[in-house]
């Protein structure tokens, strides 16, 4: 597959404070993919390719949460040039209708830690909801399918297989 047929999408990682975001990153660097690089606005950026059923895609993940200096950026949608979102969090009580209203027009999914939360489909009813476990990849690499599903007009994209990876099979998704 050549170059010219990836499917690029840049997403901004949202998050509590905490090591929420950074165990996500170091799983995803243990699952082979590439290191961060920085972009021109100093934000780093984790490209992610999946193969999926309609070729690959690449996820240019930004993630300036952590960094008190680009915390306002990270969040402004039309700075970073987002095409989607992952909102990453491990306190229930969080209030994320600020975000998920900032990022209503772009495809959004909340990201729940530790497994804390059983239905929040219920409470936000505007996004969608994945439980993930900071301590392995279970279900990372489904938030980007979901996510490229939401981009490309077309939910019955499959995973093929990622960067190092083997093929997988698709856990169902809360509120599916």
């Amino acid at each position: 597959m050549t170059t010219k047929s990836i499917r690029k999408f840049t997403c901004v990682l949202i998050g509590d404070d905490g090591q929420t975001k950074n165990a996500f990153e170091e799983q995803l660097v243990k699952g082979g993919f590439p290191m961060v690089e920085m972009n021109e606005q100093g934000l780093e950026v984790r490209p992610l390719v999946f193969q999926t059923t309609a070729g690959s895609l690449l996820f240019r993940v930004l993630d300036a949460t952590g960094q008190q200096k680009f915390k306002k950026l990270s969040q402004d949608q039309d700075r970073v040039q987002a095409d989607c979102t992952v909102i990453m969090f491990e306190n229930a009580e969080s209030d994320h209708g600020a975000l998920l209203k900032k990022y209503k027009d772009i495809p959004t999914i909340l990201c729940g830690v530790k497994k804390q939360i059983k239905d929040i489909t219920k409470k936000t009813k505007l996004q969608y909801f994945y439980n993930i476990n900071s301590q392995n990849t279970n279900n990372y690499e489904y938030l980007f399918l979901w996510l490229g599903g939401q981009l490309l007009g077309d939910m019955q994209l499959e995973l093929l297989s990622m960067i190092g990876d083997e093929l997988v099979d698709k856990p169902p998704m809360e509120g599916d």
